[in-house]
């Protein structure tokens, strides 16, 4: 409902809760509770029935981003930076300054593998809003960072963290070429 329309019955309402408050003879009129007190109640109700629902608002941008289609320019940009690297990552800043805390942990689990933070390519999202949107329908993957290791898609921060703890992404690093041999003690 629009915000005039909402206005406009909350002041209806209002006009008819007063009605009601000084004629004691309505049948509206409750002897337990006195005016002021019920007013009261009635606009604390009345200003929040008037907040947008953050559930609503929420789907609504949920349904927003599901709705962005794969551009033909972004997806050859993005084959482009995957394709030319072994290692690559779509990161929120810097590897050297990540702006969150999922980027930080990429590079922090890359660098326990050998891989120089200096040296990881990526792709700061947060410059570029088509490449953001993008890489998540290339992908197929809803969160950020996304590593990609031979052009292929590895997963995000709690992949990696996973492949890390297995044992999984030394075996990969090793075979993509990346990785330097860190000794394991």
């Amino acid at each position: 409902m629009p915000l005039l329309r909402r206005l406009w019955v909350l002041r209806r309402l209002l006009r008819r809760f007063l009605t009601a408050a000084c004629n004691h003879d309505s049948p509206n009129w409750h002897i337990t509770t006195t005016a002021p007190q019920t007013l009261a109640h009635f606009m604390r109700a009345s200003v929040s029935a008037l907040r947008p629902n953050l559930a609503v608002l929420a789907a609504s941008r949920l349904a927003q981003a599901r709705c962005y289609a794969l551009d033909a320019a972004v997806k050859n940009r993005i084959d482009d930076l995957v394709q030319k690297e072994k290692l690559f990552v779509f990161m929120k800043g810097e590897p050297s300054m990540p702006m969150c805390g999922f980027s930080k942990a990429v590079i922090q689990v890359l660098e326990i593998h050998g891989v120089e933070a200096e040296k990881v390519p990526f792709f700061n999202v947060l410059s570029d809003e088509e490449i953001r949107q993008g890489i998540k329908e290339y992908s197929e993957w809803p969160t950020i960072p996304q590593v990609f290791i031979n052009g292929e898609f590895v997963g995000g921060c709690d992949l990696m963290i996973e492949m890390h703890q297995n044992g999984e992404l030394d075996d990969m690093l090793e075979e993509a070429g990346v990785a330097r041999n860190v000794p394991t003690s």
